[in-house]
């Protein structure tokens, strides 16, 4: 029997990550799981994220795999190359595969010696086949090595409702390391993939081939009840959208009487405009709502395709606020950024009552529109820099170091104002603060 093991990569190397605060249930990688266990094929897990026992390399020469399979997003990738190359170097007949959302559209920049299959696809069965020696040019996406030559083939979408209820053994295991904020043992599910907007900053809306899939309510419903955890964390790149969909939610969560708590991501656009549907998710458990405010300034709000406005997110949060529902503010922090622009996010977080916010630098995601626009631009190719507390494309109005520094002192004054709140109280404050200053300093 062919074996192989799943690895989940580190999210950093740096320190200055989420770990212990927020740390994601490897979803995709258990979606893979299910499908594998399903085919009879072996397979086992190797978590960066959770205290293994041995070293991956001990990992590997311990459990012999025929394949190693890693799934992760743009910054991993430099991870996951050198877990190949060490899989190669302790047995050359390794077989291994990269996927992920990085994979679909970056694939020709994992053409490389140490990878053998590259999946394009959401599709899982696309790796089972390839375990079981199915024919390699019929695979949706599959991209593989045949004699040295790299040989690519076309991509179509993949309908997520063919999934079966995941299989989560893994997650059960380590179900008190996996959280989000206060949150523990919150577990991940996914209702649709793709994105039905078009943010210039994200290439979500170009994956699945450009096609936005949802998936039946009544199996997302099944599966939350099926699920041995009170929190839910729907991993959507947006799940409040269509009315429909949602209130057919609702009234099976109703009916069933499901008593759980959830995160979500949504748009300030949609809250607004559907009060009453918000009021009735914070009924049914609805705890937080992720929100990307993206700006406090109507130009980069228009640069960024975002479609909404200042006056908006103040009304947003306003009325989150009102009922009850916890948002997350999440800001990008333009390359355009003064000195002032750093002090007036911060003043409209506090006149605003923001408890919870998420600072992303300006970041061209490979794939996306906005990369093809700024990739001349770039300042690093290390691929590790793309998690949002680096710069990759150098400041317009200020030097990288002053840039660094005002950007320390909102982190560090937003981590004072959190403590103040009692918000986060979990938090190693000085060590956050500590891992900053170094940040600045390098």
């Amino acid at each position: 029997m062919k074996k192989v093991l799943l690895i989940n990569p580190e999210d950093s190397r740096s320190k200055i990550n989420f770990d212990g605060i927020i740390v994601n249930e490897p979803l995709d990688l258990e979606v893979i799981y299910t499908n594998l266990i399903n085919n009879n094929i072996k397979v086992d897990f190797y978590d960066f994220l959770v205290r293994e026992k041995i070293s991956l390399k001990e990992k590997i020469i311990k459990y012999k795999p025929d394949y190693i399979c890693a799934c992760g997003v743009v910054h991993q990738i430099p991870f996951i190359i050198e877990y190949f190359e060490l899989a190669k170097s302790i047995n050359k007949n390794i077989k291994t595969i990269v996927t992920g959302s990085y994979s679909e559209y970056n694939y020709k920049d994992l053409s490389i010696k140490c990878v053998d299959y590259i999946m394009r696809s959401y599709d899982p069965s696309v790796i089972s086949d390839v375990i079981l020696d199915k024919n390699l040019s019929t695979l949706n996406g599959l991209c593989y090595k045949n004699k040295n030559k790299w040989f690519y083939n076309k991509l179509t979408y993949f309908d997520i409702n063919k999934l079966p209820i995941t299989n989560r053994k893994h997650f059960y295991k380590y179900k008190d390391t996996y959280r989000y904020l206060e949150l523990e043992g919150a577990t991940q599910i996914r209702t649709s993939y793709s994105c039905p907007f078009n943010c210039s900053f994200c290439y979500r809306t170009t994956l699945n081939n450009n096609k936005y899939v949802a998936k039946d309510i009544i199996k997302v419903v099944d599966e939350i009840q099926s699920i041995k955890s009170d929190i839910i964390y729907f991993v959507d790149d947006d799940f409040l959208f269509n009315n429909n969909r949602i209130k057919k939610f609702i009234k099976e969560i109703k009916r069933r009487n499901i008593n759980k708590k959830y995160i979500c991501y949504g748009r300030c656009d949609y809250v607004l405009k559907n009060k009453d549907i918000i009021k009735e998710l914070k009924e049914i458990g609805f705890y937080y709502i992720l929100i990307g405010l993206e700006s406090i300034d109507n130009n980069n709000l228009n640069n960024y395709n975002k479609l909404t406005n200042e006056n908006a997110n103040s009304d947003c949060v306003k009325f989150l606020n009102e009922i009850g529902i916890n948002i997350m503010g999440m800001f990008i922090i333009d390359i355009n950024f003064k000195r002032k622009d750093f002090k007036n996010l911060y003043n409209w977080i506090c006149k605003n009552n923001v408890k919870h916010v998420a600072l992303s630098i300006y970041t061209p995601l490979p794939g996306s529109k906005l990369y093809e626009k700024e990739k001349s631009n770039l300042i690093t190719n290390d691929l590790t820099k793309w998690d949002y507390i680096h710069l990759v494309l150098k400041p317009t109005n200020i030097s990288i170091r002053k840039f660094y520094l005002y950007y320390y002192i909102l982190v560090i004054k937003l981590f004072k104002k959190a403590k103040k709140e009692n918000v986060y109280s979990f938090i190693d404050f000085k060590k956050f603060k500590k891992e900053f200053l170094k940040l600045v300093i390098k």
